[in-house]
């Protein structure tokens, strides 16, 4: 009988719709594009779904969830909007405990019938394809689950030199292809190929675990299987020629556990010369199986990132060479949780090629030893006189340079690695000096009474510069280092030189450039007591990126002559002939074609409703100050032309123009607006070489881009000007 009572009760169950409550534990899932939370456990009834989340985050901070942008979505393609939420309230900024984790409770409507898998999204960013019935379908790959992964050498060294993944594998700084897999007992031969070249790998477990892999038992070496707290890898760097112009560089890499989802498919690296003041910013194109590659026009070693927003991977690279990256998506994702520094901690990232050893030092340097900021500088132009700040700033130095001691007593660097680490860190110190000598004038209005903030700046506050290493090319090497030239190069010391100058009667631009040389050299070798140095030549070819500009080619001749009188560095030699004819060539065209490419492609979609017109191309952001107030002042110029056959097109990108903002600010601006994704921003970026905005350019109605120093006109009349042009 209480049997049939039971069957009676399942079954009215069963009737009414109800169903016991289903619980998911830590449920796995495929991909997730943040670190800052998890889901710790799933609850599914006919009443609701609740969503347990565990958050990670900067202890200190808060975190903060917006009912308009929490959503699930399941796999059968509905949404479902959140009833509540247990922890916080709807746009509370909560902050994060001493601990760092936090919990919160989402209450959503019941899950469809036949749901197998949600998405827990928070605008773009969210877990994708979390598991409710089942685990994630594993990567079906012809290699052993033994196999699989990074393996190093075993002579101490730690040198990465294989990569076996389920769909290539990377070897000889290259990505092969699998042509056939044999299996002789515990042997495994692959045969491999890439771009027409064929490679046969021998592979020989041991019972420790290691491999010997080799092209044949003769070469096969012992590996070992990557430790993800294992030291970065040693080897040697064959030395070269310092200067290569006109020589190109190739990355490539894998982003192991990558997806599309995680919300770009592109990268980009903001390469630049430092002494023709050049920007080449240079897309990193990002295939969906986590694939990556990039070729850079390089004329000397460089270092920077690769930026994946908001990853940066660093990098050093050389003249000729090709540098492969590896790093786990798990890992690079820390960086999206500890928002309050340039995350480098990496433990997965590997590097392999002849510039590895170097690479490796510099990123493990890195996490030790950060540049200098100014965003104390207010604060301490108020308190601490100039020189009181370069002791300060002297002691940072040693400082920094006994921690770079210390790691090289740990992780042995190079002493290539030693040379650029030393020259990086001084240059650092001399850029903090020489900013807080120029920026403290900024601040002196605000306490005209202060006499530490009004005091001038000695003298002999410049003597720190007999110790840097201005003779050294090393200086060319790190990307930011252009601020070091650029405050080298407008010292105040130098500033006499104009003053001086004009009090001399000379004819013709060219002379008045060498008399102000004449006195720099002076004030340089003598007030300054500095030896001719490498750094004061670069920065007169620098001057001539300057002053070449607009000038007529006799007179533009006649300048970069008397200019290198006194450099005797080939290379700035045929840099400063390079910039005669990139800004004063003997042929001037007026306008030149989009070249081929996916930068122009997105360019010409954009410009295709506007064919047979003028268009004034404003590349620009929200978040840029001197952009905004440069369309306002625009404004009546644009009134101007209001009705004539010119378009003002205004181009920002999806990041730097944040949604809310931007439809505020472009309400009423007159024009034709595009916020695109920062994906094909890039690319504009790389097709425009704009590293910096506000940037323009001018199309003319045959859709080319106007070479403006060909008009040498101002705006109004140079857009009259192509108005009437057929």
């Amino acid at each position: 009988m209480k049997k049939n009572h039971l069957l009676l009760f399942i079954l009215l169950l069963g009737y009414l719709g109800l169903k016991a409550q289903e619980t998911i534990d830590n449920p796995p899932y495929k991909f997730r594009n943040t670190a800052l939370y998890r889901i710790e456990k799933v609850e599914c009834t006919d009443q609701d779904t609740k969503v347990y989340l565990r958050t990670e985050f900067i202890p200190g901070w808060w975190v903060q969830f917006s009912k308009e942008e929490i959503n699930l979505k399941d796999n059968l393609g509905n949404r479902y909007r959140p009833l509540a939420l247990e922890g916080a309230a709807w746009e509370e900024q909560k902050p994060t405990p001493a601990s760092g984790t936090d919990h919160f409770i989402f209450t959503f409507p019941p899950l469809s019938s036949g749901v197998t898998s949600i998405d827990f999204l928070e605008g773009k960013s969210g877990i994708f394809d979390i598991r409710l019935t089942g685990d994630i379908p594993s990567v079906q790959t012809p290699l052993p689950t033994t196999l699989t992964g990074n393996w190093l050498t075993t002579d101490g060294s730690n040198r990465w030199t294989y990569g076996f993944y389920p769909e290539f594998v990377i070897e000889g700084n290259r990505f092969w292809a699998y042509e056939k897999i044999e299996t002789k007992g515990k042997k495994l031969i692959l045969h491999l190929k890439s771009e027409g070249q064929h490679r046969q790998l021998l592979l020989s477990e041991q019972k420790d675990g290691y491999y010997k892999i080799g092209t044949s038992r003769k070469t096969q070496r012992l590996y070992k299987r990557e430790d993800y707290r294992m030291e970065q890898v040693s080897g040697n760097q064959a030395e070269k020629s310092f200067f290569q112009p006109g020589s190109k560089a190739y990355i490539q890499g894998y982003i192991r556990g990558y997806d599309p989802r995680a919300g770009f498919t592109s990268g980009i690296i903001y390469n630049n010369n430092i002494v023709t003041e050049e920007d080449f910013p240079t897309v990193v194109a990002l295939l969906e199986d986590g694939r990556f590659s990039a070729e850079l026009s390089l004329d000397n070693p460089t270092s920077g990132n690769i930026s994946f927003t908001p990853f940066n991977l660093p990098f050093y690279i050389e003249p000729g060479d090709t540098l492969t990256i590896f790093i786990d998506w798990e890992d690079l994702l820390q960086a999206d949780r500890y928002r309050d520094r340039r995350f480098k901690d990496f433990q997965t990232l590997r590097y392999m090629g002849s510039s590895s050893k170097i690479n490796a030092d510099l990123t493990k340097a890195g996490i030790y030893i950060q540049r200098e900021g100014n965003i104390h500088f207010r604060e301490q132009a108020k308190q601490l006189t100039p020189t009181a700040f370069k002791i300060q700033a002297m002691q940072k130095l040693e400082d920094k340079l006994n921690i770079l001691d210390r790691l090289n007593r740990q992780y042995h660097f190079s002493p290539q690695s030693m040379q650029i680490l030393e020259t990086y860190i001084k240059t650092d110190i001399a850029t903090h000096i020489l900013d807080f000598a120029t920026t403290r004038k900024y601040f002196q209005n605000e306490e005209p009474e202060n006499k530490i903030l009004q005091a001038e700046v000695p003298q002999d506050y410049y003597d720190f510069l007999k110790e840097m290493p201005l003779n050294d090319p090393n200086l060319l090497i790190p990307y930011e280092n252009w601020v070091f030239f650029n405050r080298f190069e407008y010292i105040p010391p130098f500033e006499q030189a104009y003053k001086i100058s004009a009090q001399y009667e000379v004819s013709g631009f060219p002379r008045l450039i060498e008399t102000e040389w004449k006195i720099k050299d002076s004030i340089c070798y003598h007030s300054l007591q500095l030896e001719p140095n490498l750094s004061y030549d670069i920065i007169k070819i620098r001057d001539l990126s300057t002053n070449l500009k607009n000038l007529q080619r006799s007179t533009a001749d006649s300048l970069v002559a008397l200019t290198l009188k006194e450099v005797k560095n080939p290379y700035l030699r045929q840099k400063a002939h390079y910039l005669l004819e990139k800004y004063c060539p003997r042929e001037i065209k007026a306008s030149r074609a989009l070249p081929a490419g996916k930068g122009a492609d997105i360019f010409r979609k954009i410009i295709a409703p506007y064919q047979g017109k003028v268009i004034y191309v404003d590349f620009w952001a929200t978040s840029c100050g001197p952009c905004r107030a440069d369309i306002q002042n625009m404004k009546p110029l644009r009134e101007q032309y209001s009705g004539k056959n010119i378009v003002f097109l205004f181009i920002t990108d999806e990041k730097s123009s944040p949604i809310n903002d931007y439809n505020r600010f472009t309400a009423d601006l007159q024009g034709e607006k595009f916020r695109i994704p920062e994906d094909e921003y890039n690319y504009l970026r790389e097709l425009f070489q704009i590293n910096g905005i506000p940037h323009y350019e001018i199309i003319n109605k045959r859709g080319e881009v106007v070479n403006t120093a060909f008009y040498r006109q101002n705006k109004s009349d140079l857009f009259d000007t192509l108005i009437e042009e057929q």
